[in-house]
């Protein structure tokens, strides 16, 4: 491995950097999930656990407005709080960012997510949009209906699967849901093909933006009607059948987007154009081709993103605990699978990369979140653990504030 990346920080521009680590507990007996608060050191890369805040809200992606300093993020859960009974589902929340320690403090009135299992939220590139996607649930609810005929008959039905845009005020509080797309469960197969919406990213210019509907097998590009406070369906991309795009990272300069796949090996590169056109232009096989990659062991791609600089793309597996570094081609940006290192941590859920590109942070919903430090070749070294004080830490969020 080459020298490792230097840090960049100059006494005029140093900055206090902290981390958000998201308890992810949707598939754990113990529901007390909870943000945790570190501070990060950008000098060799180590945490200091602060406190675990808000044990209600089940954080499933936190995202970052660096210009109001706020945080926003999804509660996903299938049973909203404000719901005597079960159903109701999530919640959207924004948060403001005390400078000095990193403490969270609620902004404004939650929302509700209009869906089960929030997934994913992204802000738009004026700052005063929010977009959250909802991952809907396979639970079905039986009615019997009447027809014309007199007969009754058996009707199955589903929670909704929503893509819900928010208006932000000014403070950045979240405002009111202003415009949704609902999509509709596939009934010509069985069993049903339900939507199911995982994850949200807005392209480099604002205003385009990619979902993934995962179980559908589906990439579709909006854009925001600014005028009408609407969301547009720019083009749908149809993937492989049973292929599943889970999530993707778009490239800063050129108009492509790398998306992984849960229930296929691959990682795809989609080109689109200034009319959100979208077309598939690379399907590389992303197995890891280790020792730990073993015939009917269970194997899926969790979380994928680029270098600040675009030219390294990470992407990370669970079940089978691995992590592949694909190099960007400076001309084409297709990918090219450079290095890959088999994790002794268990089931790497979400990452982050640092600010200055040193290191990878990866939250383990097995308890610890590890470091990575990365090469100027963009390969990355030994795993080191360097927290086991949350229970199930699933995404990482940088955040950086001058002093």
């Amino acid at each position: 491995m080459k020298e490792l990346k230097k840090n960049n920080c100059t006494a005029a521009g140093r900055r206090n950097t902290f981390v958000y680590a998201g308890n992810w507990t949707v598939q754990a007996e113990d529901n007390e999930s909870g943000i945790g608060i570190y501070k990060y050191s950008e000098e060799d890369g180590s945490l200091q656990y602060l406190e675990t805040v808000r044990p209600d809200i089940t954080p499933g992606i936190i995202c970052a407005d660096q210009r109001r300093n706020v945080l926003y993020m999804v509660d996903e859960q299938k049973n909203s709080p404000a719901f005597a009974m079960q159903g109701g589902g999530g919640r959207v929340l924004a948060f403001s960012v005390g400078r000095e320690d990193g403490s969270l403090t609620q902004l404004g009135e939650e929302q509700p997510s209009f869906g089960t299992l929030p997934t994913y939220v992204a802000q738009d590139g004026t700052g005063n949009w929010l977009v959250v996607v909802n991952h809907g649930d396979k639970q079905a609810i039986t009615k019997a209906v009447k027809g014309r005929d007199g007969k009754f008959r058996v009707v199955t039905d589903f929670s909704e699967v929503t893509v819900v845009l928010y208006p932000l005020d000014r403070d950045g509080s979240i405002l009111p849901a202003c415009d949704m797309l609902k999509f509709e469960p596939d009934r010509s197969v069985i069993p049903v093909k339900n939507a199911c919406l995982h994850a949200v990213y807005f392209a480099p210019n604002g205003e385009h933006l990619i979902i993934t509907n995962m179980k559908q097998d589906r990439v579709l590009m909006l854009r925001i009607d600014y005028r009408r406070r609407e969301l547009a369906i720019c083009d749908t991309l149809r993937c492989p059948e049973g292929s599943w795009p889970r999530y993707g990272t778009f490239h800063p300069e050129k108009k492509l987007f790398y998306m992984n796949n849960e229930r296929a090996l691959t990682v795809n590169t989609v080109r689109y154009d200034e009319n959100g056109c979208l077309s598939m232009v690379q399907t590389l096989n992303a197995s890891p081709g280790l020792d730990c990659v073993k015939e009917g062991k269970r194997i899926s791609q969790s979380d994928i993103k680029i270098s600040k600089d675009g030219k390294f793309v990470y992407d990370f597996y669970r079940y089978t605990d691995a992590l592949t570094v694909f190099a960007v081609d400076a001309e084409s940006g297709l990918l090219t699978m450079i290095q890959s290192l088999e994790l002794k941590e268990k089931r790497p859920r979400g990452f982050a990369v640092s600010p200055d590109g040193r290191f990878l942070l990866v939250a383990n919903l097995t308890g610890s979140i590890t470091r990575l430090a990365v090469a100027e070749d963009g390969t990355v070294g030994k795993e080191e653990v360097v927290d086991r004080n949350m229970k199930c830490p699933g995404n990482i969020l940088f955040y950086s504030t001058e002093e």
